[in-house]
C-alpha cells in the first residue's frame, strides 16, 4: 500500500491552483453516467468517501476498502497474463525494427500482423464481439510492452480508444459491425484530435433535398496509415455531435482527403488534416445528438491509463539502457570511477527511479479499483495519472540527456528517435485544463457536500486564527488508517490522514476567499518531501547501477 501512498502528499499541488473563484465550478459540464473518465461535479445523494477517492481524501472523509492495494485473487490469473504478455514481448522483439518503421512512414506488414495475431487491437473489445475483453490491469501490462516504440502504442492506442467509445455509445448495430470489424484488424481507425488549436472546423449543415450533411477543413487527425475508419466531431447551432465515417460507407458525392503533416517524430503514424465533404444520417451519429462533449471527453480520459502503462515500459528499459552506460562509462570526476559512481548520477537515476515507482503503483491501483467496481468516479484520480505520466516522460528525455550529455544529439544514438517521438506524442495530448477541472471538481463537491459557511466575521476569523494554524502544523488522526494496514505501514498512513486534514483545512481558508490564504499554500510545500528529507533513498539509484536496471516486481507479481 506505501506505493500508492507515495505520491498523495503533493495532491494539495493540483488542487490549490486556479481555485480562487469557486463558482465557476458551475460552469463544468455535467455528464451522463456512461462516461467512466470525464471532470464532473458530483451530488452527496451518497457518502462521497465511496464515490470518489481523491474528493474522499480532499473532505478528509475516509473509506477503508480503499486501503486494499487490489490484486487478483487467483493465481492462474496472474500466469496468464504473464504469459500472453511474455509472447507479446518476444513476438515484437522479433519484427519490430524502429529504423525501418521511420524510413518507411508506417508500420510494415511484419509488425502489423505480430499486433492482429497477439490481438492487441481487440484487447478491450467484449467477447461477444470477437474481443478479449481484458480488464485494465491486463490491459496496462499489455500496454508497458507497445512502448517498444511508440508508433505502435499509437496504433493501439487509438483502436483502443474507438472500441471503447464504440462499446460506450455504439448503437448494437454499430457495435456488431464496426467493433467486429476492428477486431478483425480490418478497420483502421482515426480520431480528430480533440483539443486542436489549428483553426479546424466541421459543420453539420443542410444539404440536398434537406439531408443533413458534414462540411469539415483542416480537420487534425490521428490514425493508423491509410485510414478507412474516421471519428469525428461536428457542430450545429453550438452543439457538438459525434460522427462516424466508414469509406465503404460513403456516396459517390462523398470525400474524404487527407493531408498528412510532416512531424518532428511519429513518422511511422499518419497524423495530418483532412477535408471532407459528407452526407450524414442516424446511423453515422455515435450516441444522441449533442452529446460530442461528453464522447470527446471519454476519448481523452480512456487513454490515459494505457498512456500511463507505456510510460512505464518505457522507463523500466531506459533505466536498463542508462544503467549499463553509466557502468561503462569513465566518470567525469575521477580518473578511475565510472559514471555510475558519481553521487550526481545516482541521485538523477533515484529521481527517476521513485517517479516510476510512483507511477506504476497508481497505475495498478486505479486500474484494479474500476476492476474491482470499488470507486464509482475516478475522473480525478485519472487526470492526476496524467500529469505523473508526463512528469515521468519529461523526467526520462532530461535525465538521459544529464548522463549521456552529447551523444544524446547523435542521431545514431537510439533514444534520440525516441524524444522526438515523445515530444510529438505530448504536444497533441494538451491536458493544461485539467489542474483547473480537477480543482474546480474538487472544491465545488467540497462545497455542495458540506454545511460550510463563508466567515463574515473579522473578530471571529482573529480568534480562530491560532487554532488553525496549530491544526496545520499538528493536524492529529481522525480515522486511524493505520488500523487497517499493515503495522509497516504505520508512518506512511499517518502522513496521509495528516495530509488529508491540512488539504481539507485549505480548501475550507479558500471558501473564505481570504489574501492571506494563498500564503499559507507556500507553507504547506515545506511539510513535504521525500529525497530532501530522505537521503538514505539515493541507494534507489545505487540499486538500479548495481542491478542492471529497475527490477522491481510488478503490482501484478507482488501479493500485498
Amino acid at each position: 500500500m506505501h506505493r500508492a501512498l507515495l505520491r498523495v502528499q503533493k495532491f494539495q499541488k493540483y488542487t490549490a491552483r486556479c481555485l480562487s473563484d469557486a463558482g465557476k465550478a458551475e460552469k463544468l459540464a455535467e455528464f451522463s453516467e456512461k462516461s467512466n473518465y470525464a471532470i464532473r461535479t458530483l451530488d452527496n445523494s451518497s457518502p462521497i468517501e465511496k464515490r470518489s477517492l481523491s474528493r474522499g481524501f480532499a473532505m478528509n472523509r475516509f473509506e477503508k476498502d480503499f486501503m486494499i492495494y487490489p490484486e487478483y485473487t487467483d493465481s492462474d490469473d496472474v500466469r496468464n497474463i504473464e504469459g500472453f504478455v511474455d509472447i507479446l514481448q518476444k513476438s515484437l522483439n522479433l519484427s519490430v525494427d524502429s529504423k525501418i518503421i521511420e524510413k518507411e512512414g508506417n508500420l510494415s506488414s511484419e509488425v502489423i500482423e505480430t499486433l492482429r495475431s497477439n490481438a492487441i487491437f481487440s484487447v478491450s473489445i467484449p467477447k461477444d464481439f470477437g474481443g478479449i475483453g481484458m480488464k485494465n490491469k491486463e490491459i496496462s501490462k499489455v500496454f508497458e510492452e507497445l512502448s517498444i516504440d511508440w508508433n505502435i502504442y499509437t496504433s493501439a492506442h487509438i483502436a483502443l480508444q474507438v472500441s471503447n467509445i464504440l462499446t460506450i455509445y455504439g448503437s448494437d448495430e454499430q457495435k456488431s459491425k464496426y467493433l467486429t470489424a476492428l477486431s478483425e484488424g480490418k478497420l483502421r481507425p482515426a480520431v480528430a484530435i480533440v483539443k486542436d488549436t489549428n483553426g479546424g472546423k466541421c459543420e453539420q449543415t443542410v444539404g440536398p433535398q434537406g439531408k443533413s450533411m458534414l462540411n469539415g477543413e483542416n480537420i487534425r487527425v490521428i490514425g493508423h496509415h491509410n485510414a478507412n475508419f474516421y471519428v469525428v466531431f461536428g457542430d450545429n447551432k453550438g452543439e457538438q455531435t459525434c460522427f462516424i465515417l466508414d469509406e465503404t460507407e460513403l456516396a459517390t458525392t462523398d470525400k474524404i482527403k487527407f493531408h498528412r503533416d510532416e512531424t518532428f517524430g511519429l513518422k511511422g503514424t499518419d497524423i495530418g488534416r483532412i477535408e471532407l465533404t459528407a452526407l450524414v444520417n442516424e446511423k453515422n451519429v455515435l450516441g444522441a445528438p449533442g452529446n460530442g462533449a461528453e464522447i470527446s471527453a471519454e476519448l481523452t480520459g480512456s487513454g490515459r491509463m494505457p498512456f500511463a502503462a507505456a510510460t512505464v515500459g518505457m522507463a523500466k528499459r531506459t533505466l536498463r539502457e542508462l544503467s549499463i552506460w553509466c557502468n561503462r562509462t569513465p566518470s567525469r570526476r575521477t580518473d578511475r570511477g565510472v559514471l555510475s559512481d558519481d553521487s550526481r548520477s545516482q541521485r538523477l537515476v533515484t529521481d527517476l527511479a521513485l517517479k516510476v515507482y510512483s507511477l506504476e503503483s497508481a497505475l495498478y491501483y486505479l486500474s484494479g479499483l474500476i476492476d474491482e467496481g470499488l470507486s464509482i468516479v475516478v475522473d480525478i484520480e485519472n487526470s492526476l495519472l496524467s500529469m505523473l505520466t508526463r512528469d515521468v516522460l519529461q523526467s526520462i528525455i532530461s535525465t538521459q540527456l544529464e548522463l549521456v550529455g552529447v551523444a544524446a544529439s547523435d542521431s545514431a544514438f537510439p533514444h534520440e528517435k525516441i524524444f522526438r517521438d515523445i515530444t510529438t506524442l505530448l504536444s497533441i495530448v494538451d491536458e493544461s485544463a485539467d489542474v483547473e477541472q480537477i480543482g474546480l471538481a474538487t472544491i465545488a463537491t467540497w462545497a455542495t457536500s458540506t454545511s460550510h459557511k463563508r466567515i463574515v466575521s473579522t473578530l471571529k476569523r482573529w480568534l480562530k486564527q491560532e487554532k488553525e494554524a496549530d491544526e496545520m502544523r499538528n493536524p492529529g488522526l481522525t480515522h486511524y488508517i493505520a488500523e487497517h494496514a499493515h503495522p509497516s505501514l504505520q508512518m506512511a498512513c499517518q502522513e496521509l490522514e495528516f495530509s488529508m486534514s491540512r488539504i481539507n483545512n485549505v480548501v475550507s481558508r479558500l471558501m473564505t476567499l481570504s489574501r492571506a490564504t494563498w500564503f499559507e499554500l507556500d507553507a504547506l510545500s515545506d511539510l513535504f518531501g521525500l529525497v530532501r528529507f530522505n537521503p538514505s533513498l539515493l541507494n534507489a539509484g545505487r540499486a538500479v547501477f548495481d542491478l542492471g536496471g529497475y527490477i522491481i516486481e510488478s503490482p501484478l507479481e507482488k501479493n500485498w
